[in-house]
Formats: structure tokens, sequence, C-alpha cells
């Protein structure tokens, strides 16, 4: 990775290679990353949601579970 503030030298910045031009780092490429940084947030954003909405199903469960075992135990007595 060049980086002598040269134009074309490539810039490191945040795990992103960017070409640097004259009014410094090639717009497309730019663009192109942090779109892709939308788009892997969006992904993120809806395992987040997914794995809450399980998180809870298994704790409803839990608690049903526990109240019939409550109610079988008390039956057998």
């Amino acid at each position: 990775m060049a980086d002598n503030g040269a134009k074309g030298a490539i810039i490191g910045l945040g795990g992103g290679e960017f070409r640097r031009v004259k009014n410094g780092l090639d717009e497309a490429q730019v663009t192109s990353y942090i779109n892709e940084l939308i788009s892997q947030r969006d992904i993120l954003i809806q395992r987040e949601e997914h794995l809450s909405s399980l998180t809870k199903l298994a704790e409803k469960t839990v608690a049903e579970a526990d109240k019939l075992a409550e109610n079988i135990k008390a039956e057998s007595i």
C-alpha cells in the first residue's frame, strides 16, 4: 500500500483501500465502500431483530414450561 501522498497512491482507511485523486479520495470508491457498509449494517439490524424475537420466544417457552411443571407436580400430590 503506497502512501506517499501522490495522485494515484492507495490510502488505507477503515479497512478499505482508496485511490488518491486530485481533490482527495476517489469518490466512486468511497461511495461504493459506504454503500457496502450500509448494506452490512442493515443485514446486522435484521439479524439482531430476529435474535431478539427468538430470545423472547425462548423466555416465554421456558416460563410456560415452568408453569406446566408446577401444575403437573401439584396434580401428582
